[in-house]
Protein backbone atom coordinates (compact mmCIF):
# COMPACT_ATOMS: atom_id res chain seq x y z
CA UNK A 1 0.00 0.00 0.00
CA UNK A 2 1.56 3.28 -0.82
CA UNK A 3 -0.04 5.28 1.39
CA UNK A 4 1.90 3.20 4.36
CA UNK A 5 5.22 3.26 2.57
CA UNK A 6 4.80 0.56 -0.15
CA UNK A 7 7.31 0.05 -2.66
CA UNK A 8 5.63 1.94 -5.74
CA UNK A 9 7.94 5.05 -5.01
CA UNK A 10 11.02 3.06 -5.18
CA UNK A 11 9.99 1.84 -8.71
CA UNK A 12 9.42 5.72 -10.08
CA UNK A 13 11.46 7.15 -12.86
CA UNK A 14 11.11 10.33 -10.86
CA UNK A 15 12.64 8.72 -7.40
CA UNK A 16 15.36 6.53 -9.55
CA UNK A 17 16.46 10.06 -11.19
CA UNK A 18 16.90 12.03 -7.66
CA UNK A 19 18.69 8.69 -6.23
CA UNK A 20 20.85 9.29 -9.22
CA UNK A 21 21.48 12.75 -8.49
CA UNK A 22 21.96 12.09 -4.92
CA UNK A 23 24.53 9.84 -5.44
CA UNK A 24 26.25 11.89 -7.82
CA UNK A 25 26.70 14.87 -5.49
CA UNK A 26 28.26 12.12 -2.97
CA UNK A 27 30.80 10.81 -5.53
CA UNK A 28 31.80 13.89 -7.55
CA UNK A 29 33.73 15.63 -4.45
CA UNK A 30 35.32 12.66 -4.10
CA UNK A 31 36.32 11.85 -7.72
CA UNK A 32 37.77 15.36 -7.94
CA UNK A 33 39.96 14.83 -5.16
CA UNK A 34 41.15 11.94 -6.94
CA UNK A 35 41.87 13.42 -9.69
CA UNK A 36 44.10 16.11 -8.15
CA UNK A 37 46.21 13.64 -6.83
CA UNK A 38 46.68 11.78 -9.63
CA UNK A 39 47.33 15.36 -11.67
CA UNK A 40 50.13 15.84 -8.62
CA UNK A 41 51.43 12.11 -8.83
CA UNK A 42 50.24 11.56 -5.57
CA UNK A 43 49.75 7.86 -5.77
CA UNK A 44 49.15 7.08 -2.25
CA UNK A 45 46.33 9.63 -1.52
CA UNK A 46 44.64 9.00 -4.74
CA UNK A 47 44.58 5.20 -4.43
CA UNK A 48 43.14 5.62 -0.92
CA UNK A 49 40.81 8.07 -2.40
CA UNK A 50 40.02 5.40 -4.81
CA UNK A 51 39.32 3.15 -2.31
CA UNK A 52 37.06 5.28 -0.56
CA UNK A 53 34.97 5.21 -3.93
CA UNK A 54 34.53 1.75 -4.21
CA UNK A 55 31.58 1.05 -1.80
CA UNK A 56 29.48 3.97 -3.19
CA UNK A 57 30.09 2.37 -6.72
CA UNK A 58 29.09 -0.62 -6.30
CA UNK A 59 25.13 -0.24 -8.02
CA UNK A 60 27.08 0.65 -10.76
CA UNK A 61 29.19 -1.96 -13.24
CA UNK A 62 30.75 0.39 -15.54
CA UNK A 63 31.60 2.82 -12.93
CA UNK A 64 32.70 0.24 -9.90
CA UNK A 65 35.04 -1.52 -12.89
CA UNK A 66 36.33 2.57 -14.00
CA UNK A 67 37.58 2.64 -9.99
CA UNK A 68 38.68 -0.35 -9.16
CA UNK A 69 40.81 -0.17 -12.08
CA UNK A 70 42.34 3.45 -11.47
CA UNK A 71 42.42 2.00 -7.47
CA UNK A 72 44.75 -0.68 -8.53
CA UNK A 73 47.20 1.32 -11.08
CA UNK A 74 47.30 3.90 -8.50
CA UNK A 75 47.94 1.21 -5.49
CA UNK A 76 51.06 -0.23 -8.60
CA UNK A 77 52.28 2.98 -8.90
CA UNK A 78 52.86 3.87 -5.22
CA UNK A 79 54.85 0.43 -4.72
CA UNK A 80 56.82 1.74 -6.85
CA UNK A 81 57.30 4.86 -5.75
CA UNK A 82 57.90 3.85 -2.39
CA UNK A 83 60.29 0.99 -3.85
CA UNK A 84 62.68 4.04 -5.10
CA UNK A 85 62.28 5.49 -1.59
CA UNK A 86 64.02 2.72 -0.65
CA UNK A 87 66.34 1.85 -3.26
CA UNK A 88 65.00 -0.62 -5.43
CA UNK A 89 65.81 0.29 -8.33
CA UNK A 90 64.37 -3.46 -9.96
CA UNK A 91 61.57 -3.83 -7.91
CA UNK A 92 60.49 -0.05 -8.90
CA UNK A 93 61.52 -0.94 -12.73
CA UNK A 94 59.71 -3.88 -12.93
CA UNK A 95 56.63 -2.47 -11.28
CA UNK A 96 56.82 0.78 -14.73
CA UNK A 97 57.36 -1.67 -17.37
CA UNK A 98 54.79 -3.72 -16.59
CA UNK A 99 52.21 -0.83 -16.64
CA UNK A 100 53.77 0.33 -19.56
CA UNK A 101 53.15 -2.76 -21.09
CA UNK A 102 49.91 -3.13 -20.37
CA UNK A 103 49.30 0.34 -22.16
CA UNK A 104 48.35 1.86 -19.00
CA UNK A 105 47.68 5.88 -18.53
CA UNK A 106 50.27 8.50 -18.58
CA UNK A 107 52.62 6.61 -21.00
CA UNK A 108 55.38 9.51 -20.46
CA UNK A 109 55.37 9.53 -17.13
CA UNK A 110 55.99 5.97 -17.36
CA UNK A 111 58.74 6.35 -20.17
CA UNK A 112 60.93 8.93 -17.80
CA UNK A 113 60.08 6.43 -14.14
CA UNK A 114 61.54 4.08 -16.10
CA UNK A 115 64.76 6.27 -17.68
CA UNK A 116 65.21 7.23 -14.45
CA UNK A 117 65.25 4.24 -12.52
CA UNK A 118 67.42 2.62 -15.10
CA UNK A 119 70.15 5.27 -14.41
CA UNK A 120 69.69 4.48 -11.00
CA UNK A 121 70.45 0.92 -11.76
CA UNK A 122 73.19 1.41 -13.88
CA UNK A 123 74.70 3.45 -11.87
CA UNK A 124 74.63 1.41 -8.98
CA UNK A 125 75.90 -1.75 -10.79
CA UNK A 126 79.35 -3.02 -9.88
CA UNK A 127 81.18 -2.48 -12.94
Amino acid sequence: DPARGGTWMHLSDEYREADRRERESRLRPLIEKARERVAVHDWAGAAETYAALQPLVQADRTRENEIETALTYCRNLAQAAALEARGDWRGALEIYTKLESEGAFHPDLLRESIRRVRRQTDSSSPR
